[in-house]
């Protein structure tokens, strides 16, 4: 691959500097498993290179010079100028080459063993670069250039170029005189993805307010465009509970025409009556769009304006901007994760511990016990294990995070972890007795919380594996809480439980004890057996 050309996957979400803040916020939503059209990003370096091969830096500078900002007339003339000079300028054999590779990835598609390759339609948009810049001027140069539906290599190119033109364009050039901006110090990445021919499309306002922070709103209208047709158009509004998902307000508008990719040109299309008046968005599209509202707003940790576009029923999220610009947003994970749907998962808090090297995973656990179980682990595991030892480095590498039951904020699974950018929690007490091998789990680094993220079988049935230390306590918390309802009988009560108690709740033994631990409750009388069953139960029924 190219250099200059940077895929979402490659990115950390750290990059602001080579790939400007809007393809980094991009990277970030990847990051945290949003759905995000297919694309990447063509780095600033590019910009420069472009810039020093056609020595257009000083032809740049001098006609910036020449400008007088009291006549419109040359101020117009002048940016002509600069923006004819870029578009005529060559861009390098390399660069071509290597923009004409990326491109044919995204119109790749495997079916079983078939490959095929399409020229598919883009999106194009500039994305900023500049260190001592507010966030509004980054924003307000972004907003000049990009296009929609572009196909073929040579439009592409050209799309790239307007992108770096726009930078010296009359409004972007009057806007940095009246706001004492050096335009010289900005440069730009361009980003392209994967056109989303949107049947709805739309903005979500994740918090509608400081007093309602549980109300999400969503405005949607038919056709490709979202946030530029609402100017243009009245949107559908919906109010949405985040807690407990509900609508609880509706505002329905007549929609006359939409805006649709009809030979490759976008065309303001008249809809039918019956059309006019259909509602954009139904219950189900409504509930994930709240959801996603949510995980967004919790991993920016401020309210979100986010731009979504809906192909078949699939949400894809095309950006996401802070509602004020003037607040801090939290610090953003550097894992990288896959693409998912968002309503793909549940999402339970399970277990807390101490939080000692951040990122936000998913995967599945891998109960660590002796060096035995090593083999087992994979790309997709988490370890889940008392104390990590200097023998599990190799193995921490190729999992995904890692989760013990002791430690610290300088233990040896926190030192490994931070240097691997991987998440780490450390010092959950109960980990490897509450969490059960190959349970579906989201590891949360930075907050110590790991969630449960799909329903957990019910193991009690006629098929159950043969049990040992690495599967003990599969009776959850939820199973225990279960049975205390069937038994009628009060676990909490640490002081009821007797050998006849133990029995009726039916935790079987060795989910409780390790192997090495039930032969040494074996020589022990009942009084100290059922001391034993209470401690460990106790630290279950904290948890509850």
């Amino acid at each position: 691959m190219y250099d200059n050309i940077k895929w979402f996957k490659e990115l950390s979400g750290f990059e602001e500097q080579i790939v400007g803040r809007k393809a980094t916020r991009i990277a970030q939503l990847h990051n945290c498993r949003m759905c995000v059209p297919k694309g990447f990003v063509i780095t600033n370096a590019e910009y420069f290179e472009f810039l020093q091969q056609n020595d257009l830096k000083s032809k740049i500078n001098q006609i910036l010079k020449e400008i007088n900002y009291l006549n419109p007339l040359d101020i117009k003339e002048k940016t002509d100028v600069i923006r004819i000079t870029i578009l005529k300028s060559k861009i390098s054999a390399k660069f071509k080459a290597g923009l004409a590779k990326a491109y044919q990835k995204i119109g790749e598609t495997k079916v079983g063993w078939l490959k095929s390759k399409i020229n598919e339609y883009v999106a194009i948009r500039s994305s900023v670069i500049c260190e001592d810049s507010c966030i509004l001027d980054i924003k307000t140069i972004e907003d000049e250039s990009g296009n929609l539906n572009i196909k073929d290599l040579n439009l592409i190119i050209a799309n790239i170029k307007e992108c770096w033109a726009s930078l010296f364009s009359e409004k972007i050039l009057i806007y940095a005189k009246k706001n004492n901006i050096d335009i010289t110090k900005y440069s730009i990445a361009v980003i392209i993805q994967k056109m989303i021919d949107a049947k709805e499309s739309g903005i979500i306002i994740t918090t509608k307010n400081e007093s309602e922070p549980n109300i999400t709103t969503i405005e949607a209208v038919f056709g490709i465009g979202g946030r530029l047709m609402l100017n243009e158009i009245t949107p559908d509004h919906y109010e949405t509970q985040k807690r407990f998902f509900e609508v609880v307000n509706k505002r329905l508008e007549k929609q006359l025409w939409e805006l649709k990719r009809i030979k490759g040109q976008n065309t303001k299309v008249e809809l039918n009556k019956k059309e006019q008046n259909k509602e954009k968005l139904d219950k189900l599209a409504l509930q994930d769009l709240t959801t996603i509202a949510k995980i967004v707003e919790n991993h920016f940790g401020i309210p979100q304006k986010i731009e979504f576009a809906i192909n078949k029923k699939d949400i894809f999220i095309l950006n996401s901007e802070p509602v004020n610009l003037n607040l801090i947003e939290k610090n953003i994970s550097k894992n990288k994760d896959r693409q998912q749907k968002i309503n793909s998962f549940k999402n339970k808090l399970i277990l807390t511990g101490v939080g000692v090297s951040k990122g936000i995973i998913t995967g599945k656990v891998k109960i660590i016990n002796d060096k035995d179980d090593f083999h087992n682990i994979d790309s997709e595991s988490i370890i889940v294990t008392n104390m990590t030892t200097f023998e599990m480095s190799d193995i921490i590498k190729q999992s995904k995070a890692v989760i013990t039951n002791q430690g610290s904020a300088i233990c040896n699974a926190a030192i490994i972890c931070q240097k691997l950018n991987k998440p780490c929690i450390v010092n959950t007490k109960t980990a490897t007795s509450l969490l059960i091998e190959n349970q579906k789990i989201q590891v949360d680094g930075a907050k110590g919380e790991i969630h449960s993220i799909e329903e957990i079988v019910n193991l009690n049935n006629n098929k159950q594996p043969k049990l040992n230390y690495k599967t003990k306590l599969k009776c959850t918390l939820e199973n225990i809480l279960e049975n205390k309802i069937k038994k009628n009988i009060d676990i909490r009560n640490i002081d009821n439980i007797d050998l006849e108690t133990y029995k009726a709740i039916n935790i079987p033994f060795n989910y409780l004890f390790s192997e090495s631990e039930i032969i040494e409750i074996k020589n022990l009388s009942k009084k100290e057996i059922i001391s034993k069953i209470r401690e460990k139960l106790e630290k279950i029924i904290r948890n509850i």
